[in-house]
């Protein structure tokens, strides 16, 4: 009987939807608390988007709400990009839900404004910026560089084909002298 227990004990611990150490609370109402999950949580510099799993627990009715969200910082626009409910213990979702439709704003300004102090928005982008130009500039560079090779290229063939040019026209005259001097010499 012990065993049984345990086994429905163990069973119902690892049915249960992830409660991690890694939910961070972000907003709570008389019928509702919402945690973002700071281990999934990831951001793109280059995109100015972060993907974003929201826990709401929903007590009095005893379920939880999951959803994930694609919150795009540059256009100031938040997608639910997939929603789950979970009532009571049981982990296998009552409600699922794969949707491209902007979420409406309020809780999702304020799981966009937590999310990007999570994943430190302001330092990533002025890091991203940063190395945005440092790219530029090298690549300006590798530009010059190739720009005053050419150049260079171009200096050094103009520069022999004068001496080619000088050489062909000293050859000419000293065959004109010689020309004069054999008419001179008979």
């Amino acid at each position: 009987m012990k065993k049984i227990f345990l086994a429905l004990v163990f069973t119902t611990l690892f049915s249960l939807p992830v409660f991690a150490a890694n939910w961070y609370w972000i907003a709570s109402d008389a019928n509702t608390t919402t945690y973002i999950d700071t281990a999934s949580l990831t951001y793109s510099p280059a995109a100015d988007t972060a993907w974003i799993t929201v826990r709401t627990d929903i007590p009095s009715q005893n379920a939880q709400l999951q959803q994930q969200y694609v919150a795009n910082y540059k256009d100031d626009l938040v997608r639910v990009s997939n929603s789950r409910a979970y009532a009571g213990i049981i982990s296998a979702p009552i409600y699922e839900a794969d949707h491209d439709s902007a979420a409406p704003m309020g809780r999702e300004e304020k799981i966009m404004t937590v999310a990007a102090a999570l994943v430190n928005r302001p330092e990533k982008q002025k890091a991203y910026a940063q190395k945005v130009a440092e790219e530029q500039k090298k690549a300006e560079e590798a530009k010059q560089a190739r720009l005053k090779a050419e150049q260079e290229r171009q200096e050094k063939l103009k520069k022999e084909q004068e001496k080619e040019q000088a050489r062909q026209k000293r050859a000419s005259v000293l065959g004109g002298i010689g020309a004069i001097a054999s008419i001179f010499v008979h």
